[in-house]
This record gives structure tokens, sequence and C-alpha cells, in this order.
């Protein structure tokens, strides 16, 4: 009940670092074992280079 308070008296959450680390995750389960953690790296970015653009 307390975390429904909260919710309605502040007016800010941690709802788009919660979307990165999802984002992250699923790109993680997608690329398990095929590649380095550069790859990886380069791919989160551009994702998130090509959502900003939009």
């Amino acid at each position: 009940m307390e975390a429904v308070r909260n919710a309605i008296k502040y007016d800010y959450s941690n709802v788009l670092a919660e979307g990165c680390i999802n984002k992250l995750k699923v790109i993680k389960r997608i690329m398990y074992g095929r590649c380095s953690f550069d790859t990886l790296k380069a791919k989160m970015l551009r994702l998130e280079k090509m959502l900003n653009f939009n």
C-alpha cells in the first residue's frame, strides 16, 4: 500500500532506468554466446541512438 501512496505523492519514478535495463537484458538473451562485450555495447548504443532519433 505504501508503494501506491508514494506513486501518487511523488512526480518521478525510475521507469526510464528500468526500461533501459530490460532492453539490455533482452539483447543479452538474444546474443547469448555469440558475441563479445564490445559487440553488445555497440548494439545497445546503436539501439539507444535510433530510439532517441525518433
